[in-house]
């Protein structure tokens, strides 16, 4: 049973989840189809783009994570207003199966409410980024409450993935950048646009001119 035959077998279990697509540098929404048909349609659309990045992830030679003091330099020194307080990383090899390669930074002021932590994962030495790095980049994502929601995006022209909680003022806003880096942003204390600046004043534009770093050549 093939990768790309796993993914598609979802549909029948996922069509009713919708999405929402960004066409900007900034993130934004789009109204999901009103219509059950509808909903179903743009699931089984987006689970073959999904099949496809799968089977095309999996034909690909993992790559040798670049170190974590590289991924440093692609953080903010501020972020939506907080300056940076502390960072750390590191590079680990998992028994020779796989390797990853980490970064994070916590942005706050001292004595104020508001903490903000970006974190920039270098995942491509994993066999498959979508189903253990990233798993909401295997579907379509649009949840909502009184208070809450949660959806898959569209940043930049690449996938992603953002949770807020109104009434907490806590969320997550994640990118997938080439199906290889993952930048996660998350807010605590703070409204959900600062988490859209923090993620914007990450350097994802070099991270997606080094997809091919490490990687064995063809």
């Amino acid at each position: 049973m093939t990768l790309r035959f796993l993914v598609l077998a979802l549909a029948f279990s996922l069509t009713a989840c919708g999405g929402d697509d960004v066409s900007t540098d900034e993130v934004q929404e789009t109204g999901a189809p009103s219509t059950a048909f509808g909903r179903a349609a743009q699931g089984m659309g987006a689970l073959k783009d999904m099949a496809d990045q799968m089977e095309e992830s999996a034909n690909t030679a993992p790559a040798e994570p670049v170190n974590h003091r590289v991924l440093a330099e692609v953080l903010p020194e501020e972020a939506a207003g907080f300056p940076q307080a502390s960072t750390e990383g590191e590079s680990q090899s998992m028994g020779g199966a796989f390797s990853i390669s980490q970064r994070s930074a916590v942005y706050e002021t001292e004595g104020e409410d508001g903490q903000i932590t970006v974190e920039v994962m270098d995942l491509g030495g994993l066999p498959s980024v979508a189903m253990f790095g990233a798993p909401w980049a295997m579907m379509d994502v649009d949840k909502e409450t009184d208070t809450t929601y949660e959806r898959t995006i569209t940043y930049q022209g690449q996938r992603g993935y953002r949770k807020y909680d109104t009434e907490r003022r806590r969320g997550e806003l994640s990118a997938l950048i080439e199906n290889r880096y993952l930048v996660k942003v998350s807010g605590r204390d703070v409204e959900d646009a600062q988490m859209e600046e923090a993620l914007q004043a990450v350097d994802t534009r070099r991270l997606a001119s080094m997809k091919d770093e490490g990687r064995p050549a063809s």
